[in-house]
């Protein structure tokens, strides 16, 4: 991924085909779906969903919110650097 590493990447999309973005570590944001279908799938996959058309509505307790784990992520990392 151009040398980004997954926890440093957001994904938004705005149906259920976009939820192949997801890689492993990063972040996905569903974006005012327009189907049923999309919602749904965002809901079943448990990504956080804006239902407005402006991202700066996304609570501001979110943003930059990582996946459980990532902190030992980057330690393992940061330890195989040295």
């Amino acid at each position: 991924m151009h040398n980004f590493s997954p926890e440093d990447c957001v994904s938004i999309g705005d149906s259920e085909m976009d939820l192949s973005m997801v890689v492993d570590g990063s972040r996905f944001i569903g974006f005012n779906p327009s189907r049923e279908s999309s919602l749904s799938a965002f809901e079943n996959a448990g990504v956080p969903i804006i239902n407005e058309k402006d991202l700066m509505s996304y609570p501001k307790k979110h943003r930059g919110r990582r996946k459980q784990g990532s902190k030992k992520r980057r330690a393992k990392r940061k330890n195989k650097k040295k």
